[in-house]
């Protein structure tokens, strides 16, 4: 028999959590957000997940350097 597309999306699912290299994440962002998310997609050719990553880390590593030069941890 075959399978639902939510029978196959959970075992995609259950699979990604076992490989314990990604995480999931599941929210909601206002329209503004989303909009500028989309127009970043289009503007670099990426995904919506690179994009955040990208965004994410490269904020990360400018808090961090920035903090140490102020004794901020």
């Amino acid at each position: 028999m075959a399978k639902t597309s939510s029978e196959r999306q959970q075992e995609y699912r259950d699979r990604q959590h076992l490989r314990k290299v990604d995480q999931r994440i599941d929210l909601w962002i206002t329209s503004q957000a989303n909009s500028a998310l989309e127009r970043l997609t289009e503007h670099f050719g990426s995904t919506k997940r690179e994009v955040i990553e990208h965004l994410v880390i490269n904020l990360d590593m400018h808090v961090t350097a920035t903090s140490s030069l102020y004794g901020k941890r």
